[in-house]
């Protein structure tokens, strides 16, 4: 990936990570008021998170959803999510408010989160992903056999040793 690109992804990335935290700080507010920090912070960090793979996925990343991201996606928001709550406790135990703690909790995990997303959502060379990737069948899975048998330069396929009982590819026991 280009330089340029790589930065403007983080722009992206610092631009919805703004509207996250303003999202779960929002929520956080609104419930701190009348229940514990922890549980506050929990449901604004639910809410955000909903909106937050959305944005993540079409906009930052460029990419579309899929099981897969949400999975790598949640797994990264795991430990995004432990990270802010050790932080929180961390504030809160240092004195403090609770107004501001979840605010700091939130920009101290920040960095970790960046560097696990960027990997679960790292264009792969090759696959269906790929968005310059022709229509067709997928690459051969042996990088050994040719894809034109009758291209002169193409290596050999492999000899696979006979075995009596499992014929090979094109034999049929009769």
């Amino acid at each position: 990936m280009k330089d340029k690109e790589k930065y403007a992804q983080f722009v992206r990335f610092c631009a919805n990570g703004v509207l996250a935290v303003a999202i779960q700080y929002g929520v956080y507010l609104l419930l701190v008021q009348w229940i514990n920090p922890f549980a506050a912070n929990t449901v604004g960090y639910a809410v955000s998170f909903c909106v937050n793979f959305i944005i993540t996925s079409y906009w930052t990343f460029r990419s579309r959803p899929s099981w897969r991201k949400l999975a790598g996606f949640g797994g990264s928001h795991i430990v995004n999510y432990l990270c802010q709550q050790a932080f929180l406790a961390f504030f809160l135990w240092a004195g403090i408010a609770k107004e501001y703690a979840a605010i700091m909790a939130m920009g101290s995990a920040v960095p970790v989160n960046f560097m696990i997303l960027r990997v679960i959502y790292k264009k792969k060379p090759e696959g269906p992903d790929r968005p310059d990737r022709p229509e067709g069948p997928d690459e051969p899975e042996d990088p050994d056999i040719p894809e034109d048998p009758d291209d002169p330069e193409a290596p050999e396929a492999p000899d696979y040793p006979e075995h009596p009982e499992h014929p090979g590819p094109l034999e049929h026991p009769a």
